[in-house]
This record gives structure tokens, C-alpha cells and sequence, in this order.
């Protein structure tokens, strides 16, 4: 496996030089450590530059990282080479959308569990390139939109949901110009601890307080353990799974472009089948086993996402329905509420508050 060597290098604003490290996996060779090691500016033997190396585990690999501890932080992963078949084709086409290069992680000395960073409001549409972080983080909207793909799955982030990404998990996002977000990042024993994969988390009042706490650079010891303590316990997936998990199989990757660039598209199973010259059997076996629901429960999920980036926006509930192909604005609610345990006008009211 690759070693990656310290490349960047920043003006701090202390004046000082900041070194940027990246991940380097735990096959790296000694002489290739001391290699690196000697690359460290002589500036960073003083005490506020102290160079230390981080040893975790993430329920993939052992990986060891090497970070100047104060104002310099570990490379997140760029993935230029992320696999993108299947997913919505409007993704990589948002003409709208500033495409920009990931921030990078938080100071890994930092994190004695948990930190919060300061709300971010971009003031326009951002799209984040595909890249990982060596620590797993919560990414939670308070307002507007996060559109996120964790791999193979893609997210719509409401306000006062969030969404819990792995470490080292390759994952790209897309804010709307109004969206307010919020990422908390984990140490490497709550990493562990966690699902392998990435959950929904409903951000209740009491978990937004929380989160807002750990900003607080006054806390003891013993407070923040107390906050942690309480912020690990509220961080249960929640009952409403708002991914759709895109398919591989080439069979019915037609299908899924089609839906995502145009949720309102009312083919059935059947005839998407006579299009593509295959059984409508094979096609629901297919969409079963590639995405875990059925054909029909995977496009009213498509559909959803669409209308809470619609609703989002302030656009009524009947244009909505409409839009996504309801011939009545009472099934777009029924199926609204089955997913969400709310109608889209309480939803749209939330959202506009918000």
C-alpha cells in the first residue's frame, strides 16, 4: 500500500509554517516514517507545534497518522476515482454548484471524544469533491439542504436531521445556497464503536444543545466527558432512512438515472421491461436485492428526496405533488407520511422556519 508523504504547507495565523499530513497506512516502512519525520519544519519542535503521532483503529484497517498538533491537521483522502455509475447523472452537472476541494479534518489532538466545529453557511451552491476523513464525523443541517453520497448511497439531509459518515468511508456532498450545517468530529474509540456504515440521526432539541456545548473551550475535563457521555447515548439511528441505495447491476442502472434526473417518470415495472427486453421478474429481483426494496418503494423513496429539496425551497404541496407524478396531491401525502411520520405541508412549515 501507498505511502503518502506531507506536501502542503500553510501561513498560519500565528505567522508560523503549518505542514498538512496525510494518511499513511500501517505497512509503511520505517525508513519511508524517518523520511517524513525529517521533513518537519525545525519551528514545529516548540511546544505549541509539538509533532506527535496518532495511533487508532477504524473498523477497516490500523492505520497510523503523523500531525503537527496544533493548527495543522491530517489531509482528508481526495477520491477522484469515486465510481459514479448509477448515481444521479444531475450530480456532476449542477451548473450551479461551486465544485471545491474538501476542508480538511480537525486536529486530531483536539478530539479528546468529540468536537463540534462552528456552524458553516456558504452563501451559495457547494458541491465538495468525493474524499474520506481519518475520523468518522456527524454531519447535521439546521437549515436548507445537504444532498450526500457515502458510497453507494445518497442522502437528503433535512433540517434537524444528520447523518453519521465512517471513518475512511469515501463520501461527497452538495449544500444549497440557504443551507446551515454543523460537522462533529469523533475520536478514533467512538470510530470504533460505531456502525461500519453510514446512519440517519434525528437532531432532537436536547442533541443540538449537546452539539453546541462541545464548541465551548471552557469546559473541564470532567464537563465534556459529561456531554460526551450524553451526546453518545442520542446518537441512535433514526426510524426514518432517508438514503436511496443506488444499484450496480447494469440491467436496471437505465432505470435509476432515468428516476433520479426525472422522479416524476410513471413507467411501470412492466413497461420499463418491454423497453429493456428483459422480464419484469428479473427486474424486481434485481431491484430487491441491489437497493433492498422494491422497484415501487425504491422510486416513492427517489421521490421523497425530490420533494423535501422542493418543499425545501418553498414550493407548494400540490406543484409537488404534480411534479413528481401524483395524479392526487392525497397519495404524494400518504406516501410522504409513510416515509417521514409527517405531511409535506408540516414538513414545508418546519423547513421554512427553520
Amino acid at each position: 500500500m501507498r505511502t503518502r508523504r506531507a506536501t502542503n504547507c500553510a501561513i498560519g495565523p500565528d505567522g508560523r509554517k503549518h505542514y498538512h499530513w496525510a494518511a499513511r497506512t500501517a505497512n509503511a516502512t520505517r525508513a519511508s516514517r524517518r523520511r517524513i519525520q525529517a521533513t518537519v519544519h525545525p519551528e514545529s519542535a516548540s511546544p505549541i507545534h509539538n509533532f506527535e503521532r496518532h495511533h487508532w483503529r477504524n473498523p477497516h484497517e490500523l492505520l497510523d497518522y503523523s500531525y503537527v498538533s496544533f493548527g495543522t491537521v491530517p489531509e482528508c483522502v481526495p477520491s477522484r476515482g469515486m465510481r459514479t455509475a448509477g448515481l444521479p447523472p444531475t450530480w456532476q452537472r449542477d451548473s450551479n454548484a461551486a465544485v471545491i476541494e474538501p476542508d480538511v479534518s480537525p486536529p486530531l489532538a483536539l478530539l479528546p471524544a468529540a468536537r463540534t466545529l462552528p456552524r458553516q453557511e456558504q452563501g451559495h451552491a457547494v458541491q465538495w469533491e468525493p474524499h474520506s476523513h481519518p475520523v468518522s464525523q456527524l454531519l447535521s443541517v439546521q437549515r436548507g439542504i445537504m444532498k450526500l453520497v457515502v458510497e453507494r448511497s445518497v442522502w437528503v439531509v433535512p433540517p434537524h436531521f444528520a447523518v453519521w459518515v465512517p471513518a475512511g468511508i469515501v463520501h461527497t456532498s452538495r449544500v444549497s445556497a440557504d443551507c446551515e450545517f454543523q460537522a462533529t468530529f469523533f475520536s478514533e474509540r467512538e470510530s470504533f464503536l460505531r456502525p461500519r456504515d453510514a446512519y440517519g440521526v434525528t437532531v432532537t432539541p436536547l442533541l443540538q444543545e449537546l452539539l453546541a456545548r462541545l464548541q465551548a473551550a471552557d469546559l473541564t475535563q470532567v464537563q465534556r466527558r459529561n456531554i460526551e457521555r450524553v451526546l453518545f447515548d442520542n446518537l441512535a439511528p433514526t426510524s426514518h432512512d432517508l438514503r436511496v441505495r443506488m444499484p450496480r447491476d447494469q440491467r436496471i442502472l437505465p432505470i435509476a438515472d432515468v428516476l433520479n434526473a426525472d422522479p416524476g417518470d410513471r413507467r411501470s415495472l412492466d413497461e420499463w421491461a418491454a423497453s429493456l427486453e428483459v422480464s419484469s421478474k428479473t427486474l424486481a429481483r434485481i431491484f430487491q436485492n441491489e437497493t433492498g426494496v422494491s422497484f415501487h418503494g425504491w422510486r416513492q423513496l427517489v421521490r421523497v428526496q425530490s420533494a423535501l429539496e422542493q418543499l425545501s425551497h418553498g414550493q407548494s404541496v400540490a406543484l409537488v405533488a404534480r411534479s413528481l407524478g401524483y395524479a392526487q396531491t392525497s397519495t404524494f401525502i400518504d406516501a410522504f407520511r409513510r416515509v417521514l411520520a409527517m405531511t409535506p405541508g408540516q414538513y414545508r412549515a418546519h423547513a421554512l422556519i427553520a
